[in-house]
């Protein structure tokens, strides 16, 4: 039930498909969404997916689930059974111009696994991390460097501190 749960939160593995949408301007002045092949930079058009997905989604995780669970559904009958009600009706045009945003070619698959891990080691041990590109460390001024070191000295030492003081990072007696 987690991964359903966390299918349409773009920070976390089971929602990265949402990346890969692009919304486009259709000819009959509609709007459609195209899959790229591609993660992209999330935007405004990112997040216009994420809340129809939360849409079709809100309070039927576990009816999906039971559904997947089950596995007779062919995909396309399943979609078409959770989007029902949304996809009865016949969008009408768009009233007013719509500005299309460029689809821009974002993190790689890689990348957003580091960003995924990073969020769920932040939320475990309370460590801020930053991710980087090889090079953009390649490109970090000597100064830089430095202020990156003292931080990541800082961090240690904090982290030291906590466990010396038999709370987690959120304060909570920690279990033996």
């Amino acid at each position: 039930i987690d991964f359903v749960d966390n299918l349409c939160t773009l920070s976390k593995r089971e929602g990265r498909w949402l990346r890969r949408l692009d919304v486009q301007d259709a000819p009959d002045g509609r709007i459609r969404v195209e899959n790229m092949t591609d993660y992209g930079e999330c935007r405004k058009e990112c997040f216009l997916v994420r809340k129809a997905c939360q849409t079709v989604l809100d309070g039927r995780q576990e009816d999906l689930v039971d559904a997947l669970r089950r596995g007779k559904e062919q995909p396309k009958a399943l979609a078409l059974r959770f989007c029902k009600a949304s996809c009865k009706k016949k969008a009408p045009a768009l009233k007013k111009a719509r500005v299309d945003e460029a689809f821009v070619k974002g993190p790689d698959a890689g990348m957003l696994a580091m960003m995924e891990n990073r969020d769920k080691l932040r939320e475990e041990t309370g460590q801020v991390f930053d991710i980087m590109k090889r090079e953009d460390m390649d490109s970090m001024s000597e100064e830089d460097r430095l202020t990156q070191a003292a931080q990541d000295a800082f961090a240690e030492k904090m982290m030291l501190a906590r466990d010396n003081s038999g709370r987690d990072w959120k304060g909570r007696e920690k279990e033996l």
